[in-house]
């Protein structure tokens, strides 16, 4: 083979050696790329159950939309996270405790909207309660489906960071391993072509240095009879002396390539260490802090966020006493004294810390000793228990009003079991019954319930009924002295120290029972009053018609008489009487007139009372128009300046409603029949339930401390010279309203006009 194929080779052999290398680089940085992905989605996926961790404590303690609407955003991501294909399997491993945690919650913003406080104890405050009670264990099951998705994805995290990281390290090391021997075989192998080529000329150099340096035993191997042979075999000594040397350098590089590789890896392992213990302190949700001496050295961001304190800058340095309750610093004094001298771990206590602003905040804390930093210290672990705390004085508060409340209530509180067996009852059972508590808690329900009283549906409802339902009847106990008394008894069913227990609320309804009898009694003597009193009055009725009958023809035969002959006399006898005769017949045929409008008007509102309603939609603004174009002449309508408002429609009796308009608007044309250009409005007001109609005028008005006077019957507040008029008109507006269900009232001044209102309740149909 020639040199020049042999350099051929050798380069090949090279290019080979450089593309595996390269080969394995980009399949190494693919699985890299793959492994980064993964620890980058489940560093997101912490965080987001981080943040989702946050929101939910805050809804829990405050349960407002505006935090559901938050926690539900930040849920959909963390969905689409779990769902992703590309995500890390242990990550989409989640997703059923995720589910779970969205299902309380959903749960727990159902009951938060059914809850609703009450002031005073009753049954609704109970349910109120009830529902607390429901809401604060979705919200410890949403606490530990929160704690359990942050361990677990903190862990995820964690592994990927791990797998990421040993990937990496074995990658690096197999590169340089692979580089080193791909190295190793490029230099064997260029040595090898070297040496094959340049082995005769290389054997002629090297012996004559060697010759040169005064080694001339050294001799090369070579099976030619030519110059160059004569020569190699000369110098074969010095040959095998620089085959040693180079094998020797050899071992030396090998030993040196091991410790290398060893320190790497002993730096490699210390790396990760510290990044995976960092990386615990750093992302845990509880507080750390390393202190010696009595000084903060370190705090995670979690004991920074705990204590209030923007920066790591804020809290190092400080006495760690400092950060301690006055109250409470003695006992951490002596823990710490315990722990340097050699206590080794202080078990988990209670204690209260101050935060940056001076506010204090309950923790549970644990220290042990380690070494930071070349010298001794302790890292302490910080939980804030602040609203577990403020959980427990509500709860126990409202344990105390439950207390006094079933010691309170005025009815009998008594708790049994399934077999009967009371295990619990209040003071007013024992007053109810007679017996001490202690006599009630050795006794069944059978000893106070009389023979047949617990029937079937009652027994079997203190093993079936659901739980937080209920069962009311009424009953009779037997007190202490044999003597009976009706009760009415609610019993529920609940659960009690993990038993199915069934609490009976009693009342006394002794009073109530008689209470019922008499109203029967009385019920019995009203039916019968009524029954006279209807007699009585279907009499009266009759009366009142044979007197209506009496004033409608005795009355008015006389009336017509007497205006008749006046008539007569004036007609054929006026020139026989004098100016003074003339003037007395005419009051007469006046006054006899007025009064037979009188007894019309009397007439219509005693009819008023008797007549029934015909109750119907009326169209209020088509009848005031027809109501004003019959009471005025084409001339009338000329001086008025008439103005209608749209009017809502009412339900009413229509004839008796045209009544009302049309005494009111006469009124108003009568009273400005003096005024050159007289105004009259009609408006209406429409409010919630009622209808107010107005007739305003610019007529004569009246005084106000006499408008009492102007519904009543005969009531007139201008003489029959400036207005004529019966005084009636008024009085029967007043009766029809109040027939309605309405009410009419007046405004007016002096020569300012006057303002005449009614109101009709809506959709009113009866009397």
């Amino acid at each position: 083979m020639t040199i020049r194929a042999k350099l051929f080779s050798t380069a090949g052999l090279l290019t080979l050696v450089i593309t595996a290398l390269v080969v394995f680089a980009l399949i190494f940085a693919g699985q890299l790329k793959t492994e980064l992905r993964q620890a980058q989605a489940a560093q997101e996926v912490a965080q987001s159950i981080t943040e989702l961790t946050l929101l939910t404590e805050s809804y829990i303690s405050h349960r407002e939309p505006r935090m559901a609407i938050q926690w539900r955003s930040r849920s959909e991501r963390i969905a689409t996270i779990l769902t992703d294909p590309a995500s890390h399997s242990e990550i989409r491993g989640l997703t059923l405790t995720f589910q779970s945690l969205i299902k309380s919650f959903e749960a727990l913003d159902q009951a938060s909207a059914q809850q609703s406080p009450l002031d005073a104890p009753s049954a609704s405050e109970l349910e109120s309660q009830r529902l607390e009670l429901i809401g604060e264990r979705i919200a410890a099951r949403m606490r530990t489906d929160s704690q359990h998705l942050i361990s677990k994805a903190f862990i995820i995290a964690h592994q990927a960071q791990n797998n990421a990281l040993r990937i990496q390290q074995r990658g690096s090391s197999a590169v340089s391993a692979i580089g080193i021997m791909l190295i190793l075989i490029s230099v064997s192998a260029t040595l090898l072509v070297a040496r094959n080529i340049t082995r005769d000329i290389n054997s002629l150099v090297q012996g004559a240095q060697a010759m040169g340096q005064g080694r001339l035993d050294h001799r090369i191997q070579r099976s030619g009879n030519d110059e160059i042979g004569i020569l190699a075999r000369a110098f074969n000594a010095m040959a095998v002396n620089i085959r040693k040397l180079v094998q020797k350098d050899r071992d030396s590089l090998e030993l040196l390539a091991q410790e290398i590789a060893q320190k790497e890896s002993v730096q490699s392992a210390l790396r990760e260490s510290e990044q995976r213990y960092r990386a615990l302190v750093e992302m845990a949700p509880e507080g750390v802090y390393v202190q010696a001496d009595g000084k903060i050295l370190f705090m995670n961001p979690a004991g920074l966020e705990l204590l209030g304190a923007a920066t790591e800058k804020e809290i190092v340095g400080l006495d760690s006493l400092d950060l301690v309750h006055p109250e409470d610093r003695e006992v951490v004094r002596q823990r710490l004294v315990d722990l340097g001298s050699g206590g080794g771990v202080v078990p988990i206590r209670e204690q209260r810390m101050l935060r940056i602003d001076g506010t204090s905040i309950h923790v549970e804390i644990t220290a042990a000793n380690i070494e930071y930093e070349g010298r001794q210290a302790s890292l302490a672990f910080v939980r804030d228990i602040t609203q577990r705390k403020q959980a427990e004085e509500k709860i126990r508060e409202i344990t105390e009003r439950l207390e006094i409340i079933l010691e309170k209530i005025p009815s009998g509180i008594m708790a049994h079991d399934t077999d009967g067996r009371f295990v619990f009852v209040n003071d007013n059972a024992s007053r109810l019954t007679g017996y001490s508590r202690q006599e009630l808690l050795n006794m069944a329900v059978s000893d106070i319930a009389p023979s047949g009283a617990l029937t079937d549906e009652i027994v079997s409802a203190w093993h079936e009924m659901d739980y937080d339902a209920s069962m009311t009847f009424e009953s009779a106990h037997i007190r202490k002295d044999g003597t009976q008394y009706p009760v009415e008894v609610r019993l529920i069913a609940i659960k009690m120290d993990g038993k199915r227990v069934i609490l009976a609320i009693v009342l006394d309804i002794t009073e109530r029972t008689l209470a019922e009898e008499e109203i029967r009694r009385l019920n019995i003597e009203l039916e019968q009053r009524v029954v006279e009193r209807t007699a009585q009055l279907e009499a009266s009725n009759k009366e009142l018609e044979a007197f209506s009958y009496s004033v409608s023809h005795d009355l008015r035969a006389p009336l017509r008489a007497v205006d008749g002959f006046t008539r007569i006399l004036l007609e054929d006898h006026a020139p026989l009487l004098d100016a003074e005769g003339n003037r007395v017949c005419a009051i007469i045929s006046a006054n006899s007139r007025k009064m037979g409008q009188l007894i019309d008007d009397l007439l219509a509102f005693s009819r008023l009372g008797r007549a029934a309603l015909q109750i119907t939609a009326v169209d209020m603004a088509a009848l005031v128009d027809e109501v004003y174009q019959e009471l005025t002449t084409p001339m009338e309508r000329e001086r008025i300046a008439f103005h209608r408002d749209a009017l809502p429609p009412a339900m009413g009796d229509p004839k008796m409603l045209r009544q009302v308009w049309t005494n009111l608007l006469s009124n108003a044309v009568k009273f400005t029949s003096n005024q050159e250009q007289a105004r009259i409005t009609v408006d209406a007001t429409d409010h919630e339930d009622e209808v107010v109609y107005c007739v305003r005028d610019n007529g004569a008005g009246f005084e106000m401390q006499y408008v009492d006077k102007i519904f009543a019957v005969f009531q007139r507040l201008h003489t029959e010279r400036e207005f004529p008029g019966t005084g009636v008109g008024l009085a029967l507006v007043q009766r029809i309203i109040s027939r309605h269900g309405g009410r009419v009232w007046a405004e007016g001044a002096v020569d300012q006009g006057a303002v005449f209102r009614f109101a009709l309740q809506k959709g009113r149909e009866t009397e």
